[in-house]
């Protein structure tokens, strides 16, 4: 049902028009005769084996719903929510479907599967819908993205999400929801047990490549994924080789296409439907070394990040950005937000939004954050009740290796801020991404700053002689795929860092391969 190839639809249609459920028996002999007439011996052999295999996987699906009779609850499990713990009073998935009227799904107790919780095709509470609005080049487009939410549940609940399968003569065929991907979130845990956390960014699809990175989450199960940024690479082609091209093709179908292909991909889709993910974007998303704000391209491209990655966040932007109960809100001008992660807390920083051109002269007047941004994560590191404050920026806080995109830009506004974080007295660590290589670096002021990438890009075959020899740096890596681990203790207040990357690019072992413990 995830395949989307010509010849696999047209077999697909084929087999579904002239065949259902219920009498699939009867009508097989009549579709072989069909077969038949109109194709040669090879070719109806072909045809024979792929009408079996529909017919299977859907009787397979059909078997695994409810077996009431109304639409609603010809439901097939399509995923699950499982909290963490106990304590958790909410959880909410993304997924995508074929209508922007919307589609039946019922949510329901595990324990008991034939009462619903809510059906978000009625609006019934305690959960409701966010549709992410777009605006696509393409009109014909009729694919959407949809969050459903629950709130208040009980501390014990698991619970599972039911999509209706549409009876083939009703209108709302259409909207079936064979692209269905989940990302879901819990809420926040008061467990005082270490938090671990995974973070990367920087992907490059390549046809036919599989997403190694995903698989590896995967086995390893952390508690919470942070995207970076680098989502996709709308201004760059890679070959998954040595080719890296430039395009100036940033048509909404191509956009658009390479999000599908990298979040809807088998291996994001089992990792993303399994843990609670965070996004945040960074240049590539719309243009190589963003610094014009939120005008042109970014106002053009931002939409699609949005509905794809950004839409995924529990909570965009809360105005006081201190712990708030889950909202769902699209942010105005301002797209920074914090990870609840129970007694962790991560500030996640915009980096793009509010920068001056890099090229300007470092004074006092350039900024990376802009000063409402500035002013906002100061108010937060002093007054939020999180036990361990940790920061995340989408650029290299070093500014090794090259400067032009990153703080080193900008030392004069990173070390101001670090030395008021010093003076107050602030305990944190920085997560970074972006350089398409790894590693650990002290910052001034004694502040550690873990960095891990490329999640699934290109690599560069040496690391800058700058980036080896600097006395900031504690570790540093490439060539590989990699994404950073942190194990965060909020009881002792310490936090482990591991990189873990792959044998090479698309290799499908990771390991890892640096280890520091670190107090903060």
């Amino acid at each position: 049902p995830h395949c989307h190839c010509t010849s696999c639809r047209l077999w697909i249609d084929f087999c579904l028009k002239n065949t259902s459920v219920t009498d699939w028996k009867v009508k097989f002999d009549t579709i072989m005769a069909f077969v038949k007439d109109k194709l040669h011996a090879v070719s109806a052999l072909v045809a024979a084996l792929s009408c079996l295999l529909v017919l299977a996987i859907v009787i397979a699906g059909m078997t695994t719903g409810t077996s009431q009779q109304t639409v609603a609850d010809q439901a097939s499990n399509a995923g699950s929510w499982q909290r963490a713990s106990s304590g958790s009073n909410w959880a909410s998935a993304w997924f995508r479907v074929r209508s922007e009227a919307g589609f039946p799904v019922r949510v329901v107790d595990q324990k008991d599967k034939q009462v619903p919780i809510c059906s978000v095709s009625s609006h019934a509470r305690p959960c409701f819908e966010w549709y992410q609005e777009q605006q696509p080049d393409d009109s014909s487009r009729k694919w959407f993205s949809y969050i459903i939410t629950l709130k208040n549940l009980d501390q014990k609940m698991a619970v599972n999400v039911q999509f209706a399968r549409p009876q083939p003569e009703s209108s709302s065929a259409k909207s079936e929801a064979s692209d269905a991907s989940f990302s879901v979130h819990f809420g926040p845990s008061p467990s005082k047990g270490p938090v671990t956390l995974a973070f990367s960014s920087c992907i490059s699809f390549v046809p036919g490549k599989e997403m190694t990175a995903f698989s590896a989450l995967s086995r390893r199960r952390p508690d919470a994924f942070l995207f970076l940024g680098d989502t996709i690479y709308s201004d760059l082609i890679w070959d998954g080789n040595s080719s890296i091209e430039s395009t100036d093709d940033k048509s909404w179908s191509r956009l658009n296409g390479l999000y599908r292909s990298e979040l809807l991909s088998p291996e994001a889709q089992k990792f993303l439907s399994e843990t609670p993910s965070w996004w945040m974007f960074d240049d590539h998303d719309f243009k190589n070394d963003w610094d014009l704000g939120t005008t042109t391209i970014f106002a053009k491209q931002w939409p699609l990040w949005r509905e794809w990655a950004g839409s995924r966040n529990p909570v965009f932007f809360t105005g006081s950005l201190l712990s708030q109960p889950p909202q769902q809100l699209l942010p105005s001008s301002s797209h920074y937000y914090i990870m609840d992660l129970g007694q962790v807390g991560v500030f996640v920083l915009d980096c793009r939004s509010h920068r001056s051109p890099n090229q300007n002269a470092d004074s006092g007047n350039k900024t990376m954050l802009g000063s409402q941004q500035i002013n906002d994560l100061k108010a937060w590191l002093l007054a939020s009740p999180f036990k361990v404050k940790l920061i995340a920026s989408s650029v290299p806080l070093h500014g090794l290796g090259w400067a032009e995109d990153s703080w080193g830009a900008f030392l004069l506004e990173r070390n101001e801020l670090l030395e008021w974080m010093s003076r107050n007295s602030v305990r944190t660590a920085f997560l970074s991404a972006d350089a398409h290589f790894s590693g650990a670096f002290r910052l001034p002021f004694g502040y550690l700053e873990a960095a891990a990438s490329p999640f699934s890009s290109f690599t560069f075959p040496t690391i800058h002689p700058e980036v080896v020899h600097s006395n900031m740096t504690l570790y540093s890596s490439g060539g590989n795929f990699a994404f950073g681990e942190l194990s965060v203790d909020p009881a002792t207040r310490t936090l482990h860092y591991s990189i873990i990357a792959s044998n090479g690019v698309f290799g499908s072992s990771f390991q890892s391969l640096y280890n520091i413990t670190w107090e903060i």
